[in-house]
Order: structure tokens, then C-alpha cells, then sequence
């Protein structure tokens, strides 16, 4: 029987469940827009600042932009909509420029003051009793806050407010400012408070929570409100309480940078989103993920209205301890703890077959990635997320320019080792920094060998054993030419002569494949993959299966990864925007007389579309082709990398330092294979 797709079951269910709740504020800003700060208004609405630009958001979630920002740091608003901005004068150190936003959208500077101190910048911002306040960085200090009076047009120093090295954000309490601060250093919470009659900031420590550290704290509805992080698992929680000193928790799975209040209700802030408190504290489902985070999380919980979490446990102590607490795992290929392959060996997953989107996405996968996905009786285990090839690059530039020895790119290790020979025949003596950026000595050089074959029996679907006569050949020229330990310093001043590297890049017509061990050997792409794992002890199994079906509904640029249809170029918006402007400029300017002044804006026009076409594309036609033409090379690891185990690293250093043959070497790591491969019987 096929299966109603989850995520459309959860959405219809959280229709009907969160009809009571449908006046809660909520808002998304598009893709290229962050919230700097978020400021409630009287009539309802919420101004938000962003790095570009200043937003009315209403509650129903449409946004209106009302000015731009021109790059200053947290415009503040009050509750009616009077804005300031403060800013640092870059050529005129310690200099705080307080700028008003006009009736025309505009920032006009109306006072300045001299703090006398480098500053770093505004950290955060606030309105309170009338007047606006902002904390400033500064160098070998705690944070600078500084308030501006609107009625008196004064700006002044306030003094110094939390603790060094440690950027806090202030809040409106009392009709002057707080800051809540967790002193890591000496495991102690602080209360800062200024009191503007006064004129002084008061530090009072707080007992707090046993084992969380309060992250953000607001005065909102007669009570504080605070999010916590425990300290163990990094899991965040909603609290709220009369006193910093009563603070009891109201939501869990709160994922949000910053609280901000707004009449009876607390809103929270994500880099994104802003909506209420009530989404949370209210949800009947909560899904906690352990080993990942995805900041578009908050988009899943206000479509679902189901809120997700994160801790780090390690997947075997949930698993071992039956957990069913966690409801989605994430593993890593070839890192450290359990892997795929262990997974379905014990059946330890939730079958992810019913899933009509799920299935569907992985029908268009290339076949180097499904088939890591899927058991032998075609149950689909997990859903991939952040897929990382390790390209290879070399820079052999310098023995050309300088030795005037032309060599090509390295395809395998042997002719690597090739020219590492010739050019030490040559005289050529220089700093070597070869792949991985690991060093010129037979340890190195042997682990980094290990670490291409089993990627390569990965991309040919072998059980792993090391018992081939390619990689033996290797090893032996390894103990017999490469130096025990590496003779070539390398320095800051010194330059590289020859330098090979491995590193994580997008899509690349440019990139190279890393080195082969042989000539037979396949080409091996290292990939470097998280997968989400739906726990079998799960009581929220659906659930977790509606946000991997959430996931896998996503588009972004990795799509050309993971799928074998994805063949046409994507072009950058912003880009294409530019140049969009540029070309109706041109044709403007083609329309007129043919000054001289027409024609050098013509040629300075022409010459910004060149660029702009250069720059069209985030992923190219020619780059494209070139992904097709590898993406089934892809190396995904089902287990942990074993050249990290202690055994087979004992084992390296054995071989290096010449008390081991390499026959009883490759003989060794089999062995040890073996009883890994018999453990997980």
C-alpha cells in the first residue's frame, strides 16, 4: 500500500491543531536578509533591522521594507517608530556618531561623542524610558554603553557593563537597562543593571541554573524570560520566572539567538524568523536531533508547528540506552563512533521506504550516494545532508619560475614520488607540503596511502581488505625512498616548492581528482556526508520522517550533488540583477548624443556587463559537465575510517620506524579487519 506523504499529514494535522493559536506573531526574511535586531511596536507590528535594510513586520507576517540601512550597526527603535542609529568613526578612533532616521528614509547625524577608547563596534541595542542605548566593544574592557536622550539631543557614556571579552545584549528593565552575562571562566551569572537617575551599573551574581548557561534574557509581562543552554548536551530551553532567582522552564526545543518582548508575550529571534514563544511552549510534539543543526530549522516549525532541538550525544549511548528521547541521529562517513554500515548490519533504524517524497528524491540521486542509502532488501536507512568532495590541488609553479622544470600535475602516488626523485637529483631543495598537508616522511606518506585505497574499494563497492599488490608495490617504494622523518622544514617565510593539497570546494570545472595509488586504481573522490537516521526507539517516528521529507523538499545549490537531473546552470540573482541594470543603463545611454561624457559612461558601462557575465553563474554549464563526468566516483564511507583506530596506528608507526615488513604489515590491518568485521556479527 503506498503511503500518504508525512509531511502533508503532519502540516493538515497542525492546521486544525494550531487554529487557536493562529494570531501569533510570525515571520520569515527572504534567504539574503539576516535580523539584526527586532524592535515591537504600539500598533502591533515590528521593525526589524537587518544589514541592508530596515522592515515593518506585521503579525501576519508580511514584511515592508521602510528604509535602507547604509551599513550602520543596530538601528534602534522606540515603540513608536522614532529611529537612531549608532556608528563608529573608523578614521577618528573612538569616535560614536548618533544618526536619526528621517521622514524620507534617510540617516542624518545628529550628536557624537569622544569615548576616548578603540571600540569594536555596537554588540546590541536598546530602548528603554525613553532613551536609546547601545554597547559598544572596546579594547581591553568590558562593553561601553552609551545612551542617547532624544529630547536633550545628548549622547554620554554610561560606563562599562558586563564582563571582558564576553559580548552581552542588553534589555530594558526598570526604565533603564540590563544584561544578563555567564562568566564561563569562573562558572558565575551576572546581572547588570544601570540605573539612569543614578548614573551607575550594579553587577549582581545570580546562583542561576544548575548546569545551564542563560543565553538571553528579557523583562516582558512582569517576569524575565530567559533561554538556556545546558551545558552537557547544548540542548536550549525557554525559562521564565518574577526573578532571575525563580526561574522555572517553559519550553524546550527553543532554538532562537535572542528574546525580544512585545506586550504580553515574548518573541524569539532567529537569524531569520521571529514568532512567538506560545509555537514552542504550546507544540504537543517536539523533535530532538543529536550530531547535526540546520539553521532553516525554524522555517520547518512554523510551516509544522512541531519545534526541533539538538544535543551531541553519541549515537552508540543512544542507541545502547535505548533513548527514545532523540528522535533523529546523525552519522558521519568515515568519522569517528558508529557508522551506516553498522546501522544496518543491527537493523538500528527506522525504515524510511513508506516515504513516497523520500523515495522519489532518492531515485534521482546519483547511484554513488542511493546506494549507501539503502539495505540489500532495498529499505532505505537514511536521508544525506552536507555532502563535502575533497578536491586536489597542486602548486608546482615555483619549480617551473624558479628551476625551470616543467611538471604536470601528479596523477597517482607513485609519479608523485617520481618527481619528488628527480627533482631532489635536480639539486632542488625546498620545503615539500605534500597532500592532506601532511609531511615528507614514510608515517605520513603510508597513512595517507591507506586513506586513498579504501576509498577507492569504497567507489568499487569492495569489502575493504588490504591484501593488493598496487598498494603493496606503493608502500615498499614508501619505506624504501622516503625519509624516516621529514628533512624539509617548513617555515612562515619560506616558500613551498612543491605543494599538493586536498580541500573541500563547491563544483568545479577546475577542480582535480586526488591522487590514485596506482594506475589501475579507480578514480576516488572523497566525499565527506552526514546522515540523518530516524531512531527505532523514536515515539515521534512520523514526525521525524515529515522533517527529513522537509528536508529533502529543499532546493539550494548542492542540489547538483546529489542529483542526476539537475543539468542546467544556476544563475546568481544578485548578480543578474546588476547586470540587468547595467544593460537597460547601456541601452539609455545609446539613446542619447554621443557626448564625451556619454561615451566614457558607455565604455564604463560595457566593461561592468563583461564582468557581471563572468560572474553570471553560481554553477556553470562547464562545471556541471565536469561534476557528470565524476559524480559516480564519489567515495562515501559507511564505517569509520580504521587507519584511526589505535591498532592500525600502532601499527603505521611500526612499519615507519622499520620493524615491521610491510607483508606483515598488510597482514596486521587485515587481521584486525577481521575481528571488527566478526564483533559486528
Amino acid at each position: 500500500m503506498k503511503r500518504t506523504p508525512i509531511l502533508l499529514l503532519a502540516l493538515l494535522l497542525v492546521c486544525v491543531c494550531t487554529a487557536a493559536v493562529a494570531e501569533d506573531f510570525r515571520v520569515t526574511l527572504p534567504e539574503d536578509e539576516y535580523i539584526g535586531g527586532a524592535y515591537p511596536q504600539s500598533d502591533g507590528s515590528v521593525i526589524i533591522t537587518t544589514y541592508n535594510s530596515v522592515y515593518r513586520a506585521l503579525a501576519d507576517g508580511t514584511l515592508q521594507q521602510i528604509a535602507t540601512q547604509d551599513g550602520l550597526s543596530y538601528p534602534l527603535f522606540s515603540p513608536e517608530g522614532e529611529g537612531f542609529a549608532a556608528s563608529m568613526d573608523w578614521e577618528r578612533e573612538g569616535i560614536i556618531t548618533i544618526s536619526h532616521l528621517t521622514e524620507s528614509g534617510g540617516w542624518e547625524p545628529v550628536a557624537e561623542l569622544d569615548t576616548g577608547h578603540a571600540l569594536f563596534g555596537v554588540q546590541s541595542a536598546a530602548w528603554s524610558g525613553g532613551r536609546f542605548y547601545w554597547s559598544m566593544g572596546q579594547e581591553g574592557l568590558p562593553e561601553l554603553l552609551v545612551c542617547y536622550d532624544p529630547g536633550t539631543r545628548e549622547v554620554t557614556g554610561c560606563g562599562n557593563i558586563g564582563i571582558l571579552y564576553k559580548s552581552n545584549i542588553i534589555f530594558a528593565l526598570d526604565g533603564g537597562i540590563a544584561s544578563c552575562v555567564y562568566d564561563n571562566d569562573r562558572d558565575q551569572q551576572h546581572l547588570f543593571r544601570y540605573d539612569p537617575v543614578s548614573g551607575t551599573i550594579t553587577d549582581e551574581k545570580l546562583a542561576g541554573i544548575p548546569g545551564v548557561d542563560l543565553r538571553s534574557a528579557v523583562w516582558c509581562d512582569g517576569q524575565f524570560w530567559v533561554i538556556g543552554r545546558n551545558q552537557e548536551d547544548y540542548s536550549t530551553a525557554l525559562y521564565a520566572g518574577t526573578g532571575m532567582d525563580k526561574l522555572t522552564r517553559v519550553a524546550e526545543s527553543v532554538n532562537a539567538e535572542r528574546l525580544v518582548p512585545m506586550g504580553g508575550e515574548c518573541l524569539l529571534q532567529t537569524y531569520q524568523a521571529l514568532y512567538s514563544q506560545r509555537i514552542v511552549s504550546s507544540a504537543k510534539v517536539k523533535l530532538t536531533i543529536s550530531g547535526y543543526e540546520n539553521p532553516s530549522d525554524t522555517a520547518f516549525t512554523l510551516s509544522s508547528g512541531i519545534p526541533v532541538s539538538y544535543t551531541w550525544q553519541e549515537p552508540a549511548d543512544i542507541l545502547n540506552t535505548r533513548d527514545g528521547s532523540v528522535d533523529i541521529i546523525a552519522v558521519s562517513s568515515g568519522g569517528k563512533g558508529i557508522g551506516l554500515k553498522l546501522l544496518k548490519d543491527k537493523h538500528l533504524f527506522t525504515d524510511l521506504s513508506g516515504s513516497e517524497v523520500l523515495t522519489r528524491q532518492v531515485g534521482r540521486m546519483w547511484n554513488s550516494i542511493s546506494s549507501h542509502l539503502l539495505t540489500g532488501d532495498s529499505k532505505l536507512v537514511a536521508w544525506p545532508v552536507n555532502l563535502d568532495p575533497m578536491y586536489f590541488d597542486a602548486w608546482l609553479y615555483n619549480v617551473k619560475d624558479e628551476y625551470d622544470i616543467d611538471l604536470p600535475v601528479p596523477t597517482t602516488l607513485p609519479e608523485m614520488l617520481d618527481q619528488i626523485q628527480l627533482l631532489e637529483e635536480e639539486g632542488v631543495f625546498g620545503d615539500y607540503l605534500l597532500p592532506m598537508d601532511i609531511d615528507y616522511s614514510r608515517a605520513s606518506l603510508v597513512r595517507y596511502a591507506l586513506q586513498r585505497y579504501i576509498e577507492e574499494q569504497a567507489v568499487l563497492g569492495h569489502q575493504l581488505f588490504f591484501d593488493n599488490e598496487e598498494l603493496r608495490s606503493l608502500l615498499e617504494r614508501i619505506m624504501t625512498e622516503v625519509p624516516e622523518e621529514d628533512p624539509y622544514e617548513w617555515g612562515d617565510e619560506s616558500e613551498p616548492v612543491y605543494n599538493m593539497y586536498c580541500g573541500f570546494s563547491s563544483i568545479s570545472s577546475e577542480a582535480n581528482m586526488p591522487l590514485r595509488v596506482g594506475e589501475s586504481s579507480p578514480l576516488a573522490l572523497p566525499v565527506y556526508a552526514t546522515f540523518l537516521v530516524v531512531n527505532p526507539y523514536s515515539a515521534h517516528q512520523d514526525e521525524a520522517i515529515a522533517y527529513l521529507e522537509y528536508l529533502a523538499s529543499q532546493t539550494s545549490e548542492s542540489d547538483y550533488l546529489y542529483y542526476r537531473d539537475m543539468t542546467e546552470p544556476m544563475v546568481n540573482p544578485t548578480i543578474q540583477k546588476e547586470l540587468d541594470t547595467q544593460e537597460a543603463l547601456l541601452a539609455q545611454l545609446q539613446s542619447e548624443e554621443p557626448t564625451a561624457e556619454v561615451r566614457e559612461q558607455m565604455e564604463a558601462a560595457q566593461e561592468a556587463i563583461a564582468d557581471y557575465q563572468r560572474a553570471l553563474y553560481l554553477v556553470s554549464e562547464e562545471d556541471i559537465a565536469a561534476w557528470q563526468a565524476i559524480a559516480e566516483s564519489m567515495a562515501v564511507l559507511e564505517e569509520p575510517l580504521c587507519i584511526n583506530s589505535d591498532q592500525i596506528v600502532k601499527l603505521i608507526g611500526r612499519l615507519a620506524d622499520g620493524n615491521m615488513s610491510v607483508d606483515a604489515f598488510l597482514k596486521g590491518c587485515d587481521d584486525y579487519l577481521r575481528m571488527v568485521y566478526a564483533e559486528n556479527q
